[in-house]
């Protein structure tokens, strides 16, 4: 299956074509690995969730047929103090000058990066992103400025778990 549709000669030029041949062969190259990771990552998170089927799945069936398996999650409670400790314990965004650069203006970025992180709940989404990284392995942040308002501008910080993010292909 191609990753992008294929949309005639009269929609890319040579350059794109280059660019969108690059992007499938880094795909092919790389889905076999990436799915591998997402199985991987479903199994982690089903047991995670507290689900009572996975254990089945991934063990097989239990000694005595038609008997349900019935499990205590141990893995969530050592995730949440984990996690817990990473949200007691996390440090502030800080800006420092490099090779004997103007403190103040250090000082003042950190303040302007403090009201953002205040105001927009940027290390809550840091610590939601840590929290989703426990349980799959990884977890992605976006950032970017949102100029649909006219008013202002705000920045928004985004946290992605890469197992929803590309699972949504199968």
């Amino acid at each position: 299956m191609a990753l992008f549709p294929n949309l005639g000669n009269s929609y890319l030029d040579e350059n794109d074509r280059g660019i969108q041949s690059a992007i499938e062969r880094f795909y092919n190259d790389s889905i076999t690995m990436n799915q591998t990771f997402w199985y991987e990552a479903d199994t982690d998170s089903r047991f995670e969730s507290g689900d009572q089927t996975v254990w089945s799945e991934v063990y097989g069936s239990a000694a005595s047929f038609k008997q349900k398996q019935f499990s205590f999650n141990r893995i969530r409670p050592i995730k949440n103090m984990i996690s817990g400790y990473q949200r007691r314990n996390r440090k502030s965004i800080i800006a420092t000058p490099i090779e004997n650069g103007d403190m103040e203006t250090a000082d003042q970025f950190t303040k302007v990066m403090m009201w953002i992180a205040q105001n927009d709940g940027v290390l809550e989404t840091v610590s939601d992103s840590f929290d989703g990284a426990l349980v799959t392995g990884l977890n992605m942040l976006q950032v970017w400025l949102d100029f649909r308002n006219d008013d202002n501008t705000h920045l928004f910080l985004a946290e992605h778990d890469l197992f929803l993010l590309l699972n949504d292909e199968c």
